[in-house]
């Protein structure tokens, strides 16, 4: 639920940014539609990013890791992963689109940086309440995770039983 909330809150960023950028003047005609287009592709995109996050974090998915916080990291980096090679698909595709219909390739380029734009204010928001999802969730289990997380004690760290 707090990554549709993150949706939410990318989504409103992004129109606040280009509803800024129309209103203010500094794109007009064609360049305001491509903008526009541009950032929509992207919040579509993190909607498609937020489901892959629903399916490989979800409540399942987290219960299989719980105790083991490397495994949960290294499922958060690989989903980072995927969800960029995702945008980065779908960018290049769009771009390749529009190259096959002639469009300039100052419209595209518009286009690609709304897109990098929003597809940034998206992530920002979406790992701003995963992180506030994750920190929530080890706050109430911290007792069941801290021997996972303890680093062994080094015999330089260890107290001593002999006195010098």
């Amino acid at each position: 639920m707090a990554l549709l909330r993150a949706l939410g809150v990318g989504a409103g960023l992004v129109a606040v940014a280009v509803g800024g950028v129309v209103v203010l003047g500094l794109l007009a005609g064609d360049r305001a539609v491509y903008a526009t287009a541009g950032a929509g592709t992207a919040v579509g995109t993190a909607g498609l990013a937020i489901l892959l996050y629903q399916l490989l974090l979800g409540p399942r998915a987290v219960a299989s890791f719980r105790g083991d916080p490397r495994l949960a990291a290294t499922r958060l980096q690989g989903l980072l992963l995927t969800t960029f090679l995702l945008k980065l698909m779908v960018v290049v595709a769009a771009v390749l689109a529009m190259r096959a219909a002639d469009v300039k390739f100052e419209l595209s380029t518009v286009f690609a940086v709304a897109f990098a734009v929003a597809s940034l204010l998206c992530q920002v928001a979406a790992a701003g309440m995963l992180s506030r999802s994750l920190s929530r969730s080890s706050g109430r289990s911290s007792p069941a995770l801290a021997p996972a997380v303890a680093a062994p004690a080094s015999p330089l760290s260890a107290p001593s039983s002999e006195s010098s």
